[in-house]
C-alpha cells in the first residue's frame, strides 16, 4: 500500500466514525512533536488531532526511550508524514539537478499512550474558571449522561449513554465550553424523547 493510499485510508476511517476535525469550537493545544518542540504542519495536524488524544504531545518510540519512558502495551501508533524537497540529478540526460519530493511516513504516540513521561507545563493557556450557575445545573440534571473529557471531538453517544467533551481548558472561555456541553446535552434529552424506532 502506497504511502498515499495508507493516509487516505486512514481519513476515510476517521470521517466513517464521525469525526470531523477541521470544524470544531474550541482550540487544542497545537499538536507538536514533545522531544524537538516544533508543531505539526498540514496533513499532520489533522492525523494527529482526528486519533482522539487529550495531549498535544506526540513522539517517536525511539524519543520515548530516549527520554527514559516507554510506550505502553498494546497502544496504536498514528501515521505522520514527513517530506522535503532534495536535489536529484537526472543521470539520463545528465542535466543539472531538479527538485524532487522526498516522502516518508512514521509512527508516532501520543504522551498519553507512554509511562514514565512527565507531561510538560502549558504556560500559555489561561486557567479554565468554570461558572458555578452552569455547574450545578448539570449536576441537578435528572437522568444525566456520564461525561467524559479529553476527547478531541464534542459529541453525544447514545448506546452508552455518554458526552464525550475535548478538556474544558481548550475552550476560549467557560462560556464556550458551557455552549457546547448544553449542546451535546439536547442530543441526550432528544434520544430520551424521541427514542429511535428499531
Amino acid at each position: 500500500m502506497s504511502t498515499y493510499d495508507r493516509i487516505t485510508a486512514r481519513i476515510l476511517q476517521t470521517l466513517e466514525h464521525g469525526i470531523v476535525p477541521w470544524h470544531q469550537p474550541w482550540q487544542e493545544g497545537i499538536p507538536r512533536n514533545l522531544v524537538s518542540g516544533r508543531p505539526y504542519r498540514g496533513i499532520n495536524v489533522w492525523l494527529t488531532v482526528s486519533a482522539g488524544f487529550g495531549s498535544a504531545y506526540w513522539l517517536t518510540f525511539h524519543q520515548a526511550h530516549g527520554l527514559g519512558g516507554s510506550i505502553q502495551k498494546g497502544a496504536k501508533g498514528t501515521p505522520v508524514v514527513f517530506w522535503k524537497w532534495y536535489d536529484a540529478e537526472d543521470k539520463a540526460e545528465e542535466t543539472d539537478p531538479r527538485r524532487v519530493p522526498l516522502v516518508r511516513v512514521h509512527t508516532v504516540f501520543n504522551l498519553e499512550q507512554t509511562t514514565g513521561i512527565d507531561t510538560p507545563v502549558d504556560s500559555g493557556r489561561p486557567v479554565f474558571q468554570p461558572i458555578e450557575h452552569y455547574e450545578g445545573l448539570v449536576a441537578s440534571m435528572p437522568q444525566r449522561p456520564s461525561i467524559h473529557h479529553g476527547d478531541a471531538r464534542a459529541c453525544y453517544r447514545p448506546l452508552v449513554d455518554v458526552i464525550y467533551m475535548p478538556h474544558p481548558a481548550w475552550f476560549d472561555g467557560a462560556e464556550a465550553y458551557d455552549a457546547t456541553l448544553f449542546h451535546e446535552l439536547t442530543h441526550h434529552a432528544a434520544s430520551r424523547m424521541m427514542p429511535r424506532r428499531r
